[in-house]
């Protein structure tokens, strides 16, 4: 019974952190793809790891994000966190891949070199498919959130097409534990 008191009273008096901690945060594989965040001074680097096989082996391409958080500091919505993109790039990893993008001028560019990233913020690509056209976002747009930390683990809000972040009244109200950071140094 007392071990019982004692845990709940760590967990009631967890402190709760204003802002997300600098440092690198990682997430497991699942379904091939993996996350890297790196948190340092209010700008956010994340990495988006994509795997031909789902055991995160086989590198297919990457995308990596860059821009300023901005950490809601409001007692009442201690939690909201706000993102602005500076920089979206795309990493190809695989020959087969570089082809392909040259051959359909993927997001307008047909200089895709291995391992080399091309900067595609605001640009309108054929990422996936050659008939379906995504927008990537522009520099400057915003994105409007949640966080958690619990422990040594980081969760952000789920997005739905209801809740998807693109405004603040269309910022996520739940948590997605499915997607789970862990805090490595």
């Amino acid at each position: 019974m007392r071990i019982f008191f004692f845990a709940l009273s760590l967990l009631t008096t967890a402190p709760v952190w204003a802002q997300i901690p600098d440092g690198l945060w990682l997430t497991p594989c699942q379904h091939g793809l993996q996350r890297k965040q790196v948190y340092k001074d209010a700008l956010s680097t994340t990495t988006e790891f994509f795997h031909h096989e789902a055991n995160c082996h086989d590198l297919a391409l990457s995308f990596t994000t860059i821009g300023p958080v901005h950490f809601n500091l409001d007692s009442a919505n201690p939690h909201f966190i706000e993102f602005t993109y500076d920089s979206i790039a795309l990493t190809l990893h695989k020959q087969s891949l570089v082809d392909n993008f040259n051959q359909r001028q993927v997001c307008g560019i047909q200089s895709w070199q291995i391992n080399q990233p091309q900067v595609i913020t605001g640009l309108q690509c054929a990422l996936f498919t050659a008939d379906s056209l995504v927008q990537v976002p522009h520099v400057g747009q915003r994105r409007y959130g949640i966080y958690e930390i619990v422990g040594p683990h980081l969760y952000y809000g789920q997005l739905t097409q209801e809740t998807d972040g693109s405004s603040v009244e269309r910022r996520p109200t739940e948590f997605n534990r499915s997607i789970e950071y862990t805090f490595q140094k």
